[in-house]
C-alpha cells in the first residue's frame, strides 16, 4: 500500500470498518499513483455504486484514499451497477476507470459473513490489487478551468 493507515482515524471518520472502506481507499490511492495526481485539489471522483450500505462504503473509501470530498465537489456518487471509479487528475486531464473483478461483491458479502468487519477489512487490504480491481487508462479529457479569469 502507498502508506501506512491509522486505522483508528479511519473508524471515527466512517464509524466502523469495513471490506467496502478499504476496497475505496485502495482504489483512491492506486489512482493517484496511477495519475500522478495532487490529493485533495487535484482529483476528481465519480464513483457508480448502490446506494445502500454495505457497497456505498466504498464512497467513503475512496475519499480517504484520495483526499475529495462532497463539500469541495470534486467526490460525486451516482447510484447503479455494476460498481465503477473513473478519476481524473483535474491538472492534466488524464483519467482511469476502475471497476471491480468479477466476483468481488459476492467474495465482500461472504467475508463480511464469515469473518465480520475488522477481519474482512485486513483481508481486502492484504489482498492482491488484480483479484480485486482493475484500471485502465482512458484518452486525456480537455481539463476544465476552475479558477477565475484574471480581472482586466
Amino acid at each position: 500500500m502507498d502508506q501506512e493507515i491509522d486505522w483508528q482515524a479511519v473508524r471515527r471518520f466512517h464509524g466502523h470498518l469495513g471490506p467496502w472502506l478499504a476496497l475505496g481507499i485502495r482504489i483512491g490511492q492506486a489512482g493517484l499513483r496511477a495519475l500522478n495526481a495532487r490529493p485533495h485539489f487535484g482529483i476528481r471522483v465519480t464513483v457508480r455504486c448502490p446506494q445502500a450500505p454495505p457497497p456505498s462504503c466504498i464512497v467513503d473509501g475512496l475519499q480517504w484514499g484520495t483526499g475529495a470530498t462532497y463539500g469541495k465537489q470534486n467526490l460525486k456518487a451516482e447510484p447503479g451497477e455494476p460498481i465503477r471509479v473513473h478519476m481524473q487528475n483535474t491538472d492534466t486531464g488524464a483519467s482511469v476507470l476502475v471497476t471491480l473483478m468479477e466476483g468481488v461483491p459476492d467474495m465482500m458479502r461472504a467475508l463480511l459473513d464469515e469473518l465480520g468487519d475488522e477481519a474482512a477489512t485486513f483481508r481486502i487490504w492484504a489482498a492482491p490489487q488484480d483479484e480485486l480491481f482493475q484500471m485502465v487508462e482512458e484518452a486525456p479529457a480537455i481539463v476544465q478551468q476552475t479558477r477565475p479569469a484574471p480581472a482586466s
